[in-house]
């Protein structure tokens, strides 16, 4: 390697020092740079991928508790659909006519826990009406509200059960209503007689989802439109903290036109942000480690290669010495087998007087011009050595 040479003049003597560079200068910064990069691009992509696989994980787990919770919610609601369905059936069976209301509704009630009240509620005013308790009035008020107009509208046009609500019950509690509408068969056709109409408590028929919710440690809020074809939305169902950026996931009940949404967080807030961070500390500090590593290898394979280097080369004039003169020539042997080459010897007269009588610093100032000169003469093909030797 030909270093660079400086120019200096001494005593009218041109001096040229080699200037100083080490291994570790020339290649230590490029390797170190390599290194870097590469610890970079492998921690970014490294925490990223963690990023993405936690947050995929904790939304992949959000989405099935609110599955789990739509599921559970429907099964449940489902019940209530038995006793309305049961008292629709006793009344079409009278032809809507019904004598004993009042034990019929009290043994339904009495099997269903979850049911407050229930009501025939003919469409002609001059029908009488029938209400279970007597005192429960809250589903005929209701009907005449407009989530309860939209609610009679949707369940005659598609003789389906609807379900209206969140809304304040008769005997003070929160609850639905359903709605299931009646037919009667007068003159060959079918005639909305009216509707049976059954008040569930949220906190009864909810009972399975709420405490499932609860074992799933998750933040949530549970809404529900409150009509068939009505924008306006209530709160079913919601934790006491409200889930701080929430998960949304919408769904419907088999029939009736219900739309629920279900809005859930974990307890706590998400994790994978926190956990990204944590990888990401985790990671910094072993690409810090294996920095220091690097840059310890970087400056043990410089001492390797400077020792290599003097070992071939002359301390002072920094052409080849005698062993890396050898070595060289074998090389080049090597590489033109048939090719002949010149070999000069040369010797300084006189040194030695020369070095007495000006000092040792201007001798060692003129072995270097030397050998600048003949590295100059030999050109990048020629091979000059300082054996150290006299001839």
């Amino acid at each position: 390697m030909i270093r660079k040479l400086s120019d200096k003049n001494k005593g009218g003597i041109i001096i040229r020092e080699q200037s100083k560079s080490h291994w570790e200068k020339k290649y230590g910064v490029l390797l170190l740079t390599i290194v870097l990069a590469i610890m970079a691009l492998g921690t970014y992509g490294l925490t990223k991928s963690e990023y993405e696989r936690g947050k995929a994980d904790e939304l992949t787990k959000a989405k099935i508790a609110a599955k789990t919770t739509a599921l559970t919610a429907s099964q449940e609601l489902n019940r209530a659909r038995t006793i309305t369905a049961e008292l629709r059936l006793i009344t079409a069976q009278s032809n809507g006519k019904i004598n004993n209301f009042k034990a019929i509704a009290k043994q339904l009630v009495a099997r269903q826990k979850y049911a407050v009240s229930l009501q025939l509620l003919p469409q002609k005013g001059d029908v009488e009406r029938f209400f279970y308790p007597e005192n429960s009035h809250r589903a005929a008020k209701t009907m005449r509200a407009k989530s309860g107009q939209l609610a009679r509208c949707y369940a005659a046009k598609r003789n389906e059960m609807v379900i209206q609500g969140p809304v304040d019950l008769s005997d003070g509690s929160r609850g639905f209503i359903f709605y299931q509408p009646i037919f009667l068969k007068q003159q060959r056709r079918k005639i909305l007689w009216g509707y049976a109409a059954c008040e569930v408590k949220i906190s009864e028929i909810l009972k399975i989802t709420t405490a499932s919710l609860k074992i799933a440690h998750v933040d949530y809020k549970l809404t529900k439109n409150l009509a068939p074809g009505s924008q306006e939305r209530a709160v079913v169902l919601a934790s006491k903290k409200q889930p701080e950026n929430p998960q949304s996931y919408s769904f419907e009940i088999s029939q009736g036109g219900s739309h629920w949404r279900f809005d859930l967080a974990p307890t706590g807030g998400w994790t994978y942000k926190r956990k990204t961070r944590r990888f990401l500390a985790y990671a910094l500090l072993v690409d810090l480690l294996l920095l220091i590593l690097t840059m310890v290898a970087i400056r043990r394979l410089g001492i390797l290669f400077d020792l290599r280097r003097a070992a071939r080369y002359d301390a002072l004039t920094q052409i080849y010495n005698r062993l890396g003169f050898e070595e060289a020539m074998e090389k080049e042997q090597r590489r033109r087998p048939k090719q002949p080459f010149a070999l000069a010897i040369l010797d300084v007269d006189d040194f030695k007087f020369f070095n007495d009588y000006y000092g040792h610093q201007t001798g060692d100032a003129v072995l270097k011009q030397l050998a600048w000169s003949l590295k100059e003469a030999a050109g990048e093909s020629g091979l000059v050595c300082h054996s150290g030797v006299e001839i």
